[in-house]
């Protein structure tokens, strides 16, 4: 019985460690429960000074159906239980949800209730079983790219009459991400696929076939210029080659010179490790002394694009 007892009693305190005060209820007057309040108030006053029982009987009515009111609030949200918070990463050109787990040991029906972070992002739900779980998704504000703690949330009832506001909230010690945005050119930069050293050190021999030139830029190594051709005509033209569809591909910060703004720079760079990712071809990503090492896949995918999301200009 007392090994049942501590159990019970470090399952409580983990639960009410994690979430703080979120199990707890919080209960105030609406502006029209003010309203009726004062109503009640005045009568009362009005009874006393003339004595008249039959004001009393209308006070003792209104008194009983505001304390009424005021009990079904609380039990309306009463037995609800935040179970968890989550936020999956996104991009910060598309928008992000909050997702939130409700529990409720509820007899009866639970009505009117929204969830919310904050007063322009919130999210109604009409109703919840007895003894259920709600799930509910509450959209985000926009957010820059970076790393941020999952916000506070909240669970607001007004029923039956609202004359009454209750709630709950919720915190979390958890973070989500938020990747650059993809924007840019959607070609990958020539001159990022693997050397055929890279391809003999991997075991997987030449990657790349010879299939012409094209004038430089900016974006392209100096070390693809063909510099027999640039004695020959004068134009600055660089070795185009065909790694194919599965060649790995070398993804630079300095591939992005032609790009004044820092952040046009990192969604370049977004775009680009999409291009790779939904190509399923391996890369690697290079920005300043970080590397991401060569991978492929979603889980490469986002270890790049959560340091795309943390990236301070000072690191390059």
């Amino acid at each position: 019985m007392l090994k049942s007892l501590l159990k019970w009693y470090r399952f409580r305190s983990d639960r009410l460690y994690k979430f703080g005060r979120a199990q707890r209820t919080y209960i105030i007057p609406t502006r029209l429960g003010m309203y009726v309040g004062i109503f009640c108030f005045v009568f009362l006053g009005m009874a006393y000074v003339y004595q008249n029982n039959l004001v009393y009987l209308y006070v003792f009515i209104a008194f009983s159906f505001f304390v009424t009111a005021m009990a079904l609030s609380n039990r309306n949200i009463h037995q609800l239980s935040i179970q968890s918070t989550s936020v999956l990463s996104y991009f910060a050109d598309r928008p992000g949800f909050l997702n939130l787990h409700i529990q409720s040991r509820n007899r009866i029906s639970t009505r009117g209730l929204e969830a919310f972070i904050h007063s322009n992002r919130r999210s109604g739900i009409d109703e919840i079983e007895p003894t259920s779980t709600a799930n509910v998704q509450i959209l985000l504000p926009d957010f820059k790219r970076g790393i941020y703690p999952i916000p506070n949330v909240f669970i607001r009832s007004r029923y039956p009459f609202g004359f009454f506001n209750c709630w709950k909230f919720a915190t979390s010690d958890g973070k989500f991400v938020v990747y650059p945005a993809k924007k840019g050119l959607p070609d990958l930069p020539l001159g990022n696929l693997g050397t055929i050293e890279d391809g003999k050190e991997k075991g997987k021999g030449p990657v790349e076939d010879f299939i012409g030139h094209q004038p430089w830029n900016s974006s392209i190594s100096f070390r693809r210029i063909d510099w027999k051709v640039k004695a020959r005509t004068g134009q600055l033209m660089v070795q185009q080659f065909d790694g194919g569809d599965h060649g790995p591909i070398d993804l630079r910060w300095q591939q992005t010179e032609f790009i004044h703004d820092v952040e046009e720079r990192i969604s370049q760079m977004s775009l680009w490790v999409d291009r790779a990712t939904q190509s399923n071809r391996e890369f690697r990503l290079e920005i300043g002394l970080w590397q991401s090492g060569w991978g492929q896949g979603s889980a490469h995918g986002d270890l790049c694009w959560t340091k795309l999301a943390a990236f301070q200009s000072d690191e390059v």
